[in-house]
């Protein structure tokens, strides 16, 4: 940003008794004083990084934090007390970064009822992702859609408001030589998509945890996002309350994973005619990425179903 063809480094600054005990707003207040009395205009920087000293001098329970520096989204850094630990600051980095450009926890949701307070679950909890429990800089279904990471190749994720059995490849594979979607969205409810997921340590994936390794993953939620299952070959998730059904058939020989998606309920809301920019802005959602048409509420006219970014609206012809 300030034109010298090099990255913008700056420091080691002495902030003084700013932020002790651990006080990530103080911190902030002397980041913020020390780039003003070194002529550092911090509006020049969309994010900060900031790397504080060891864990142990600071009394911090936290190894990073994601937080704002006069303003500006920024990341705080703990080095680690041991070069044992070194790793992992990678993947505090990772994971702070992500919280910057909007992606929030990667939590878990065993019994659908999209939290993670109930015993058993927790935030924090998803191991398949480094907004969850993984040490490793690995992401779900989930936050790599909301990250944008298929805004190129929009057929690597596909909606399926209908019954159907649909191939589903690799989630880390390259989308640009993808043959078939690597994300399935049927719509769980008003709120939020399911996505379904096949995953294998390939790729990005390498360090996957063994218990998400070829199998079908089921995660809710979006920019928050919530496990809830893995599914063996053979086996089948059901949504009772929303009358939603996903059974992992299997692979064929190219490794394509199959799924049948059973949705005797397509969408549990309706909205009037004419309502269709109110309903996606009403729902979080920021953009419509599909559109389809059909007689959704059975009543022997054509409907227009809208499909946002964060949830499904059908358009009801009255």
């Amino acid at each position: 940003a300030d034109g010298n063809g090099a990255e913008d480094i700056f420091g080691p600054w002495q902030i003084g008794e700013h932020g002790f005990p651990c006080d990530g707003y103080s911190y902030a207040r002397g980041i913020a004083e020390a780039a003003s009395r070194n002529n550092i205009d911090l509006d020049k920087y969309d994010q900060l990084i900031c790397i504080l000293p060891r864990v142990e001098y600071l009394g911090c329970e936290w190894t990073g934090v994601a937080t704002s520096v006069d303003g500006h989204p920024a990341a705080f850094i703990t080095t680690p007390a041991a070069l044992a630990k070194v790793p992992y600051m990678y993947r505090t980095f990772f994971h702070e970064m992500l919280h910057l450009v909007g992606v929030d926890h990667a939590n878990t949701d065993y019994n659908n009822d999209f939290d993670w307070y109930d015993a058993g679950e927790g935030e924090y909890g998803d191991k398949s992702s480094a907004m969850g429990a993984s040490m490793h800089n690995i992401m779900n279904a989930p936050h790599l859609l909301v990250l944008g990471a298929f805004d190129e190749t929009p057929e690597a994720y596909q909606f399926t408001p209908r019954s159907g059995r649909y191939p589903l490849e690799v989630l880390t594979n390259d989308p640009f030589s993808a043959t078939h979607p690597q994300i399935l969205l049927p719509p769980r409810d008003e709120r939020a998509h399911y996505y379904l997921s096949y995953r294998e340590a390939v790729g990005v994936d390498q360090e996957l945890w063994k218990g998400f390794q070829g199998k079908l993953s089921v995660h809710s939620g979006g920019a928050t996002s919530m496990f809830i299952d893995t599914l063996e070959p053979g086996e089948t998730f059901t949504d009772e309350a929303r009358h939603k059904q996903f059974q992992f058939d299997g692979y064929d020989l190219n490794g394509v994973a199959q799924v049948t998606v059973k949705m005797n309920e397509v969408l549990p809301q309706i909205v009037p005619s004419g309502m269709a920019d109110v309903a996606v802005s009403t729902a979080g959602n920021k953009r419509v990425l599909a559109v389809d048409t059909g007689d959704f509420d059975n009543d022997g006219d054509l409907d227009i179903l809208v499909i946002g970014d964060r949830a499904p609206f059908v358009l009801r012809n009255d």
